[in-house]
Order: C-alpha cells, then structure tokens, then sequence
C-alpha cells in the first residue's frame, strides 16, 4: 500500500513537472510576460483538482519535509 502512494505522489510530481515544462515552453516567446490570469486560475484548478482527488500526496509531502527537515 506504501509502494502504490509513492506511485501516486512520483505521478503528481511527473505531472506537475510536465505542466510546469509545458507553461513555460508557450510563454518562452513572451518571457518578459506574466501568466494571464485566465492561464493562473487555470493552473490552480488542475492543482485544487489532483489534490482533492489525491489526498495522500499532502501527507506524503509533509512525510517528506519531515525527513528532509532532520537530515539539515
């Protein structure tokens, strides 16, 4: 059960990172341009969205800070 949460929480970050990839490869030829604010509440809606139907990714992040805040 641990193993598939892993699963789900590497798949959001796959996929955040390759939203983020795709965000900024079409704003390259505007690069001094700010995300409209239609492209912002899209954005927060593909995130509000993953999280609700993905809870667990919360708690594993915060797993993760955990580990990461006693290793510094």
């Amino acid at each position: 059960m641990r193993c598939r949460a892993k699963e789900n929480a590497m798949s959001f970050f796959i996929s955040l990172a390759a939203g983020a990839c795709l965000a900024l490869g079409a704003a390259t030829p505007l690069f001094a341009e700010e995300l409209s604010g239609k492209q912002k509440v899209e954005i927060e809606k593909v995130v509000h969205d993953y999280l609700l139907s993905n809870p667990e990714v919360v708690r594993e992040a915060i797993d993760e800070l955990g580990k990461r805040e006693k290793v510094a």
